[in-house]
């Protein structure tokens, strides 16, 4: 499980647990749906997606507010595919600053 606003699969799986009530979520899919869902099994408010070969699940609920802000924009002002385009601008940027911060970055 992770922490209580959000959770995590293996690298590959489909299967997490749920972040609120642990029980195990099987989306049988990648997703890149982050549009209001629920648990199946508590019935949380959550959404999940796949970022980096993993299945996400984020509780805004529980989120801090500045990323519940986040991901309420992203709900309403962009599709999937600018959700996406977002997930892999942010990842450009960790590793940009990973690299800098390894000694390897320009």
């Amino acid at each position: 499980m992770g922490s209580k606003w959000f959770a995590l699969s293996r690298p590959g799986e489909t299967r997490l647990q749920c972040a609120v009530c642990g029980n195990e979520v099987d989306l049988l899919y990648p997703s890149i749906d982050h549009h209001p869902s629920v648990c199946p099994s508590c019935n949380a408010p959550c959404i999940f997606f796949t970022w980096k070969d993993r299945l996400v699940q984020i509780i805004p609920d529980e989120a801090p507010p500045s990323f519940a802000g986040l991901v309420r924009w992203a709900q309403v002002d962009l599709d999937e595919v600018e959700f996406v385009e977002l997930l892999v601008s942010i990842d450009e940027l960790a590793e940009a600053l990973q690299a800098q911060a390894d000694g390897s970055g320009k």
